[in-house]
């Protein structure tokens, strides 16, 4: 996935007045496994965020002041970027700050692909050593994802890693599908299904989307190399 830089241009009073602000909305209680308190917050328009992320990444989030824009950047900043900078940092348990900047932003792509990456260590789920019984599960979060922004490819896209990193390769394959029927289109997305179409035994649509990814310039070859073995390349 893309890696996100930031250029944030904001004073130190600003950066002060951000934080003042943030604590209006720390009270956003964790959500139960059906993710209704997610599906219930409605401050944001979500299917925005990439209005939100172009403005982040200018490195000038945009008026109004404490809308929006600037808001996704103090959360990613605060919540997600100390554990990202930190060569360890996804094997410490932070899942208070990533379950918060999911229920802030549920589509948020740069924490959608940290949460993948957090939850194998953990065996596919959040460490939850109290057994908190509010905690959500992992696909819980993608599914509030999918309903908040039903039109973002992205998202279907990073739902279809997950379910292929926990060995559901058919519903990656509809993930991965619905992603290329929303617009999405990228070398990766065709490797991403003919990998998965090659895990379910469907030899001829794996090829097909080998050759797709490799057209566009893939650079990966495993999957070439799984349709060689197999008798079925070139």
């Amino acid at each position: 996935m893309s890696t996100y830089i930031y250029k944030p241009i904001i004073e130190s009073a600003k950066k002060l007045a951000l934080l003042c602000g943030l604590c209006l909305f720390t009270n956003v209680s964790f959500a139960a496994k059906n993710c209704d308190a997610l599906l219930k917050d409605t401050r944001f328009d979500h299917t925005k965020f990439n209005d939100y992320r172009q403005h982040v990444n200018s490195g000038n989030p945009a008026p109004p002041y404490l809308g929006r824009s600037n808001l996704l950047w103090l959360v990613e900043k605060t919540h997600l970027d100390p554990f990202l900078n930190d060569p360890s940092g996804l094997q410490k348990n932070f899942t208070s700050d990533l379950l918060y900047t999911l229920q802030m932003f549920p589509n948020d792509y740069k924490a959608l692909n940290v949460l993948i990456e957090y939850a194998e260590n953990y065996g596919g789920e959040f460490p939850n050593p109290n057994k908190t019984p509010s905690m959500p599960d992992v696909d819980c979060l993608f599914e509030t994802a999918v309903k908040k922004a039903p039109n973002d490819p992205i998202v279907r896209q990073l739902f279809g890693v997950r379910k292929f990193r926990r060995g559901d390769y058919e519903a990656a394959i509809e993930n991965f599908d619905e992603a290329n029927r929303l617009g999405l289109r990228s070398a990766e997305l065709d490797y991403n299904l003919g990998l998965s179409y090659f895990k379910v035994g469907q030899l001829d649509k794996a090829k097909e989307y080998a050759k797709q990814a490799y057209a566009k310039g893939y650079p990966l070859l495993g999957l070439k190399k799984k349709l060689i073995e197999a008798k079925y390349w070139p």
